[in-house]
C-alpha cells in the first residue's frame, strides 16, 4: 500500500489533537535521565538542519517506502520553515512555514506553474498545526509533548530512546507509539511512529546546528 508520508504524518498528528483529553496532564516523572534530557533541551532556541522522511509497514521494514527528504528551521517557540523534496524529482517542492502569526503550506508539483498556498492564522496553543507538533518532537518540547503522552527515557549503550506512549483510548487510535532516538550529547537523531494499522514514519536527522543567528526571512510567509 502506498502512503503519502507527509500527509499522514500530518493526519496523525492532528488527529490525536482533536482526541487528547482535556484534563491537565500529570507532571513528568522526576527521573535523573529524563532531567538529563529535559537539560538539554533546554539550552535550545534555533536549530537548522536536514532529515530524510520514509514510510514503511511495520511488517516490511525492508521496503523502501516512500521517502522525501527536507530542510529545517526551527526557532522556539513557534516559528519553523521545512520544505521537503523527492529524490528524483526535481520540481516537486512543499513547504510548511509559520512566523509565528501566520503558517502556510505551499506545494510547488511542476516548475512554471504557480505553486498552491494555503495560509491560517497561527492559534494561541496550536493545537491544530501539525507541523508544529513535529517541531516540538525535533525539539523535544517538555510542555507540548507531555500534555499527550508519558514519556519513559531508555539508555542504550551511549545513546538514549524516549518512549512517547499516548495517554488517551481517543489517541491511542491515531497513534500507537512514537520513539524519539538521541545521541550520546542527548540531541534528537530520529523519530518513529508508529499507527495502529501497521504503518511506521521514519524520520532521520541528517544534520542539525544548533542555536544558529536566523534571519527573519527565513520564516516569511507567502501571500495566499
Amino acid at each position: 500500500m502506498r502512503i503519502a508520508p507527509v500527509a499522514v504524518l500530518a493526519f496523525l498528528l492532528t488527529s490525536a489533537l482533536v482526541s487528547a483529553e482535556t484534563d491537565p496532564a500529570p507532571a513528568v516523572a522526576s527521573d535523573d535521565l529524563l532531567q538529563r534530557v529535559l537539560a538539554a533541551q533546554r539550552g535550545v532556541t534555533s536549530i537548522s538542519g536536514r532529515f530524510t522522511q520514509r514510510t514503511v509497514r511495520i511488517d516490511e521494514p525492508d521496503l523502501a517506502g516512500d521517502v522525501f527528504d527536507a530542510h529545517f528551521d526551527l526557532l522556539a517557540p513557534d516559528k519553523y520553515n521545512i520544505i521537503y523534496t523527492k529524490p528524483g524529482d526535481d520540481e516537486y517542492r512543499l513547504r510548511y512555514c509559520s512566523d509565528g502569526q501566520n503558517r502556510a503550506q505551499q506545494e510547488q508539483i511542476m516548475l512554471g506553474q504557480p505553486p498552491d498556498v494555503v495560509v491560517k492564522p497561527v492559534t494561541k496553543d496550536g493545537d491544530d498545526d501539525a507541523m508544529h507538533r513535529i517541531t516540538a518532537l525535533f525539539r523535544l518540547d517538555p510542555v507540548a509533548i507531555n500534555r499527550d503522552f508519558t514519556v519513559t527515557p531508555q539508555a542504550r549503550g551511549d545513546a538514549f530512546t524516549v518512549l512517547l506512549m499516548p495517554r488517551s483510548p481517543g489517541l491511542a487510535e491515531r497513534i500507537q507509539r512514537i520513539e524519539v532516538d538521541l545521541d550520546p550529547s542527548l540531541r534528537t537523531k530520529a523519530v518513529r511512529i508508529d499507527d495502529p494499522r501497521g504503518n511506521r514514519i521514519l524520520i532521520t536527522i541528517e544534520e542539525a546546528i544548533y542555536n544558529p543567528t536566523l534571519p527573519p526571512s527565513t520564516f516569511t510567509v507567502p501571500a495566499p
